[in-house]
Order: structure tokens, then C-alpha cells, then sequence
């Protein structure tokens, strides 16, 4: 397989401290990393920083850039640059989801994909985005080959757009202070309905993951590996959810979390590269000790729930999981517009949803007091 090469978001700066100048902090609005440097590589990471403050940065300095952040691709700092792919053999994959593509707006796409136009009326309003603001059109203008659209390129500029959303519309902190200033008994109503939430996601994972091995081909193995990495996930929020009812079933889950699940197996089933970029919604660290919803928990005094909410976010650290779904696409060829534009669209509804999942569960919680 080909090497990929790196090139820093847009929003990724670089500064060069410390008293011998041999430490260098990467920021970027989602996440701050501090890099200790050898002495002798000193004044390239000078250069490199230099040149990025004054956004400078040119084809020239692909060497550079690549010598630093392939030490650090693993965290969500670079594009990758679409270069010719190689192989034996690569995957052609075509879009299987009729019409899918000519969807226009946001509304349109989940009524298409669940059958229902007023359903799709209703999500649309609920996520409060009526149009794609993903822009398709630089979007592939990047990430375009000779061969067609490279997809672990694309895959990068939706992991970008979708970071950049959260920090936009997710509301979890926010939500989560509130939660924190409610009495005990209401504390445990609305805590609840955010732990259900992402049990019912753990609930359905195998079933709307599963489709994807039908249409991985030769990375099937490796989808099939990451399914079996998530099994009994559930098993683990079930006992958080013991905290709060006696069934899980018995706590409420939002329309906006069935939808995402239902969309997640939805993409599963149709378009391999609009999945890879789904899960890596899903599974990206948040690069804390500890789950901002276990942290709420033991606010409230529900230690043994926040501790299974914790493990959960350590077997997924512990796998890497934040950069599996990437993996899926090192077997697919280039793939042609359609496909592409299919990808992120389904992607960015489905990255929205995540997000409106803290808010739908407040939402609830507010219409069952």
C-alpha cells in the first residue's frame, strides 16, 4: 500500500518553547498536543513552526512537515494528500443507495434513507440544518486524483469538517453543566437518559455495523475484527444503567438515537467510505483520563455507573480504536464523484445526530418532568 502524506488543517498551529527551545506545541480548536524534540532536531521544528505562523508552509516543505507529524498520525492534526494508490488488486466500489446522491438537503436524505418524508421533515428540524454545509465542492476539488477521488484524503477533510461541527453544535458540556445544579432525584432522571442513550447505541452496534463485511471486500477482515472489538459493549453500560432502573427498557431512547443507529446501518449497507467516516464520528478519543459523562456521574454520586462509562472509553482507547475506520479504505480504489459526494453527505447527517444526542436526551428529560 501507499505511503500517505500529511498536510496540517487549516486551523493547526505550531510554537516552539522551552528554556533549550526542544518543545513544541501543536494546537488545533479540538485538541493541544506538547511534543518533547531532540536537541539535533531543534532547528527543524523551528523551521516548521516558523513557516506555519507565517502560513508559509509550501510543496517544498513535504519533507518537513511529514518528518514531524508522522510522529503524531495518530491524532487528528493533517489532511492526507491524495496520492496515486498502489496494489495488487483495489476494490472498486459503486453506490448501491438509488437516488441517494441527488438529495440535495439534509431533509431529503434522512426522508430518502428512512422512507418518510415527514420523518425526514422532522429530524431535519430537530438538528437544525435545513442544507449540506460539508463543502462538497472543495471537498473533492482536494482530495482529487487523476484515477477519481481518493478516499483516505476525503475521509481527512470529513474528520476535519466534523470536528469542527462539534465544537459548533454539540452541546454536552453545557447540557452536562446544567445537570449538575438539578436535585439528586432529578439529577438521576436526566443522567439516566444520557447513559441510556449510549447504551442503546452499544445495544444496536452489532447490528448496524454488521452490513459493512458484505461491501468491505478485502478489508472485510478487518471490519470483522472491529466488530468483534465492540461486542459486549452493551453488556457494559448495562450494569451503568442498573443505577438508574431496573431494565434499561425502561428508560426512554430519542428519536434522534434510533435515527443515528438506523443511519449508521444504513451506510453500513450501502457505501463502505460514508461508513468508515460514521465510525470514525463514533469512535474518536476525547484524549481525556476520564469520559466527560463518567466525570458527571461521579458528580452526582453514581460511582459504580461512572466507573463501567469509563472502562468503556478505555478498551476503546486501548484498541486505537480512534483510528480504525481509516483502515477500512486502504484496500478501495479511487472512487468517482457520486460515491464521494453520497460518503460525506451520509457522514455529516450522522456526525450531526451524535451530536444532537446530549441535547435530545435533555430534550426528554425536560418533557417527562
Amino acid at each position: 500500500m501507499s505511503e500517505m502524506l500529511r498536510w496540517p488543517y487549516d486551523e493547526v498551529t505550531a510554537e516552539v518553547g522551552g528554556e533549550t527551545q526542544t518543545t513544541v506545541v501543536i494546537k488545533a480548536p479540538w485538541l493541544t498536543a506538547t511534543v518533547g524534540v531532540p536537541a539535533e532536531s531543534a532547528s527543524n521544528v523551528r523551521e516548521l513552526a516558523s513557516k506555519m505562523q507565517a502560513n508559509q508552509l509550501a510543496p517544498a516543505d513535504l519533507g518537513l512537515i511529514n518528518w514531524f507529524f508522522g510522529n503524531l498520525k495518530d491524532y487528528p492534526f493533517c489532511y492526507t494528500l491524495p496520492t496515486k494508490k498502489t496494489g495488487d488488486t483495489l476494490d472498486v466500489h459503486k453506490s448501491t443507495a438509488s437516488g441517494l446522491v441527488s438529495n440535495s438537503t439534509v431533509e431529503a436524505l434522512i426522508a430518502s434513507a428512512l422512507g418518510s418524508a415527514e420523518s425526514g421533515k422532522v429530524i431535519a428540524r430537530k438538528l437544525g440544518r435545513s442544507k449540506f454545509e460539508w463543502d462538497w465542492e472543495s471537498a473533492s476539488a482536494f482530495a482529487q486524483t487523476a484515477d477519481g477521488i481518493h478516499p483516505e484524503s476525503l475521509f481527512s477533510v470529513a474528520r476535519r469538517f466534523n470536528l469542527l461541527d462539534v465544537l459548533a453544535v454539540n452541546r454536552g458540556n453545557e447540557i452536562f453543566e446544567k445537570i449538575k445544579s438539578l436535585p439528586p432525584t432529578e439529577f438521576s432522571k436526566a443522567a439516566g437518559l444520557m447513559v441510556r442513550q449510549n447504551h442503546y447505541v452499544t445495544q444496536k452496534c452489532r447490528e448496524a455495523l454488521l452490513p459493512a463485511t458484505k461491501i468491505a471486500g478485502q478489508a472485510r477482515p478487518l471490519v470483522e475484527k472491529f466488530l468483534r472489538e465492540e461486542n459486549g459493549h452493551d453488556r457494559i453500560l448495562e450494569i451503568a444503567m442498573r443505577s438508574f432502573a431496573p431494565s434499561a427498557d425502561d428508560v426512554p431512547v430519542t428519536e434522534q438515537t434510533l435515527v443515528l443507529m438506523f443511519l449508521l446501518q444504513y451506510a453500513a449497507t450501502h457505501n463502505l467510505l460514508g461508513f468508515a467516516m460514521a465510525v470514525d464520528c463514533f469512535e474518536r478519543s476525547a484524549y481525556q483520563k476520564t469520559d466527560p459523562l463518567a466525570q458527571l456521574l461521579k458528580h452526582g454520586g453514581f460511582e459504580m455507573a461512572a466507573k463501567q462509562v469509563n472502562r468503556h472509553m478505555e478498551i476503546n482507547d486501548s484498541g486505537a480504536h480512534e483510528n480504525v475506520a481509516c483502515g477500512f479504505l486502504q484496500y478501495m480504489a479511487p472512487v468517482d464523484a457520486d460515491y464521494a459526494r453520497e460518503a460525506l453527505r451520509l457522514a455529516e447527517v450522522i456526525a450531526l445526530l451524535a451530536s444532537s444526542v446530549p441535547a435530545s436526551a435533555m430534550e426528554k428529560y425536560e418533557a417527562l418532568k
